[in-house]
């Protein structure tokens, strides 16, 4: 199913914990004698990750194997506390600083940070619109639901200050 499906980069990212860690790690292992004792054992080995996207990887997979009938039961792995990692804390601008960030930004760059900022649109978001889900008129944008994180198209009403950049930008491209 389409709206089920990973996107591209969850993909390689799943594929890449496999490829580099997971596999040379647990290479020599049955699925039905893996414990918890091995995913300690993992965690200790690879403590300067953050092995949260690991676990998720292992628990699927064991979801997948009990689904299929690979396996009668599976273990939930939990990452010890001694190995969990701090959630990266996020910088809030003040309001000086945001706005000598808009007044030191132009073109591109100033329509992101403006629809990042003022309009909380997330990074691929931004990155992956078109201009056929943009209506200049009725100061509205359609998100694609292939385009973010819950795979839910959605309409997002455009900040006046950022549909005064993107008018500016369509007159550019027209004028090419």
């Amino acid at each position: 199913d389409k709206e089920k499906a990973l996107s591209m980069r969850t993909y390689n990212e799943t594929a890449g914990i496999i490829n580099n860690y997971m596999n040379p790690h647990f290479r020599t292992k049955r699925i039905e004698e893996m414990s918890q004792i091995d995913f300690v054992n993992y965690c200790e080995s690879n403590n300067d990750l953050n092995l949260v996207n690991h676990r998720k990887v292992l628990n699927h997979f064991f979801a997948w194997c009990e689904g299929n009938n690979y396996l009668r039961y599976r273990i939930v792995f939990k990452i010890p506390d001694e190995y969990q990692k701090s959630r990266r804390q996020r910088v809030i601008l003040t309001d000086a600083q945001f706005k000598n960030l808009i007044e030191n930004a132009d073109g591109m760059i100033l329509l992101y940070i403006s629809m990042y900022a003022l309009m909380g649109m997330r990074s691929l978001e931004i990155l992956s619109l078109r201009w056929d889900h943009i209506d200049l008129d009725n100061a509205a944008l359609k998100i694609d639901k292939f385009s973010n994180r819950k795979r839910k198209e959605r309409a997002i009403p455009i900040n006046g200050f950022v549909l005064s950049l993107l008018k500016q930008r369509r007159k550019e491209i027209n004028s090419d």
